[in-house]
């Protein structure tokens, strides 16, 4: 699935960056989309590295091309992208934000080759009680709730993300965690973890 050009967000296209033979696949969270990871991509991309920022399916239009997709869609694209760049170069490194690094463990769960692994503020199992609220939400005819993203500490800062949380989407995370519930404890590669000090139950 690729997105729709006519309802592209600006800044939301994905990137490549051609450099050495260490490769950098830069993945983005859930609802957002590669804005919020650009600036870490360039800086990654200034110190000549290659770098692949892609826009996962459904995101970085409108939040209606997003309920037509889940997990599988995600978990498919960046493995179609983490193989190119594997072709491409003698060593990979994956980064990946909220849902990003859910993806990231999923890939380092896989493929015990890559390089190293850095996780920011990654989704990686279900918040406690949330899969119930999700259910029953659906359950009820909803398919969105309002969004959280942004920054929470600073109410000026807006990020480039989807207005509102897609339900059904949202719900095949839980089922991802369970999956990587036992991926985690075959992941090989060298892991570097970003937590923030203050964070919502879902980061994009």
């Amino acid at each position: 699935m690729t997105a729709n050009a006519d309802n592209l967000i600006p800044g939301a296209e994905p990137t490549t960056w051609d450099g050495n033979s260490t490769g950098v696949l830069v993945l983005h969270g859930f609802t957002g989309n590669p804005n919020s990871m650009r600036h870490l991509a360039e800086a990654i991309a200034a110190q000549g590295y290659t770098v692949e920022l892609p826009l996962l399916p459904g995101h970085g239009t409108v939040v209606e091309d997003m309920i037509k997709t889940g997990w599988k869609d995600w978990s498919s694209h960046a493995e179609s992208v983490y193989q190119s760049l594997a072709q491409r170069c003698e060593k990979v490194v994956v980064v990946g934000l909220s849902m990003g690094g859910a993806l990231t463990a999923w890939l380092g769960s896989r493929h015990h080759g890559i390089a190293g692994l850095v996780f920011i503020n990654a989704l990686v199992s279900e918040p406690e009680g949330m899969r119930a609220i999700v259910e029953e939400l659906i359950d009820s005819g909803e398919d969105r709730i309002a969004g959280i993203g942004s920054d929470i500490a600073d109410p000026d800062v807006v990020e480039s993300a989807y207005s509102d949380t897609p339900l059904a989407p949202l719900a095949t995370l839980f089922d991802a965690a369970d999956e990587l519930a036992n991926g985690l404890k075959s992941i090989a590669s060298p892991v570097l973890i970003f937590t923030s000090p203050r964070t919502t139950w879902l980061h994009r």
